[in-house]
């Protein structure tokens, strides 16, 4: 896909899609996380991902399936 030409709408996420850390200094935007609600449609959510989180998805298989989790948890707003 080509991103060139993107439009933003919107503010980035105060806070870590995946662990809720709000971002400051010590904890930093590393990775950006999209989510494309309708299939073929081209528009999708942005969240950015903190160090940490974007660390433990690029590990292995199975720390990505948890930050993928997290993520569309923090999408629906199932998370407090």
């Amino acid at each position: 896909m080509n991103f060139e030409n993107e439009l933003h709408i919107g503010t980035p996420n105060p806070e870590c899609a995946c662990c809720l850390k709000h971002f400051s200094k010590p904890t930093q935007r590393r990775m950006r996380a999209r989510i494309q609600p309708i299939p073929g449609l081209n528009a999708f959510f942005e969240y950015d991902i903190c160090e940490t989180c974007s660390a433990t998805a690029k590990r292995s298989g199975k720390g990505l399936k948890r930050v993928v989790r997290a993520v569309m948890k923090y999408h629906k707003g199932e998370v407090l």
